[in-house]
């Protein structure tokens, strides 16, 4: 199916734009409702991208722009998502089968609901113009990530993106099986880097802080933590090598939450909500854009490191996040 062209809200408005920008959704779970926040703020802030990628949740909210939903009606459809939706036990033939299972749940609820109710278009995401998209993607039979331009996407790179193994299942496409890429990069700064980038906005809804709690899920956490931003650092490193004979140098802006973010637990069993995340994400972008500096930030792990005294899960009380309105005088 084709769809017409278009030019999703954010793209930049020509092929020379200076600073060449990109925008890095990375991922965090069903928690990146945080993403839409931040979204409106760099909008409002009058800010273009001319690439913007997405790897595990972060797909989601990439696909959303490049589909043409405005980061007004992000914020809209995350509110009224049944976040439910996400978790569907595998079908009746594959339990029958008995174990081992494929995974804990199906992919069911994301395709047939999550991706159609956040308006999800994967030919109006081929047919967008003005800004390029890539899609991470873990391909499992050759263990390397691969970052797939949106006008290659269909429905099931979206499913992979999200598929994290045990609770989703590997997705086949093509003789190829592929999954989340959260276990090898959360984000692909090295994709934005040859896509020519100067300018690198991260957003980043990841745990980085110094607490190790005990519990299988924290811990679990705790190795997406340790692999998210171990592969980030390792890119940031890169990058600030490549920096020492490059004019003008790569820059790095991070918006992040000043304290963790509640886990995906909190957000299904009602302790938090998307719009709660939303003004989180809104506020936080607002602090960063007010106060940031033209050069960003060093390009090292305290790009992600949170100095804000870590509470424990499910401390943040729904709708307690108060969203600001932020001016920008970098426009």
């Amino acid at each position: 199916m084709t769809a017409a062209a278009h030019r999703p809200a954010l793209a930049a408005d020509g092929d020379h734009d200076s600073p060449r920008r990109s925008l890095l959704l990375a991922g965090g779970g069903m928690r990146v409702a945080y993403q839409a926040g931040v979204c409106v703020a760099l909008q409002d802030a009058g800010l273009t991208f001319a690439h913007a990628d997405g790897t595990s949740g972060g797909t989601m909210n990439v696909a959303m722009l490049l589909s043409g939903i405005t980061p007004a009606q992000m914020c809209e459809r995350w509110r009224t998502l049944a976040v439910r939706s996400f978790a569907t036990l595998p079908s009746l033939r594959t339990l029958l089968r008995g174990p081992p299972y494929p995974a804990l749940g199906s992919s069911d609820g994301i395709r047939e609901r999550v991706f159609p109710h956040l308006g999800v278009d994967p030919a109006r995401i081929r047919a967008a113009q003005g800004i390029t998209g890539t899609f991470n993607v873990c391909d499992y039979g050759r263990k390397v990530n691969v970052a797939v331009p949106g006008q290659e996407v269909d429905l099931d790179i979206l499913v992979a993106g999200v598929s994290l193994p045990i609770l989703s299942p590997a997705v086949q496409r093509d003789g190829t099986t592929y999954v989340d890429s959260v276990w090898i990069k959360d984000v692909n700064v090295g994709e934005a880097v040859r896509r020519g980038a100067d300018e690198l906005w991260l957003v980043w809804a990841i745990g980085n802080h110094g607490v190790y709690r005990d519990g299988v899920f924290q811990q679990y956490v705790h190795m997406i933590e340790m692999s998210s931003n171990g592969a980030l650092f390792e890119e940031l490193a890169a990058v600030r090598a490549a920096n020492v004979t490059r004019t003008p140098p790569i820059r790095l802006h991070v918006v992040r939450p000043r304290a963790p973010l509640p886990l995906d637990p909190d957000f299904m069993f009602g302790r938090v909500d998307a719009a709660t995340l939303i003004a989180m994400g809104h506020r936080d972008a607002c602090d960063y854009l007010d106060a940031h500096h033209p050069d960003g930030v060093a390009l090292g792990p305290e790009a992600t490191v949170w100095t804000t005294h870590v509470q424990a899960s499910g401390s943040v009380r729904r709708s307690s996040a108060r969203s600001s309105r932020c001016g920008w005088a970098g426009r």
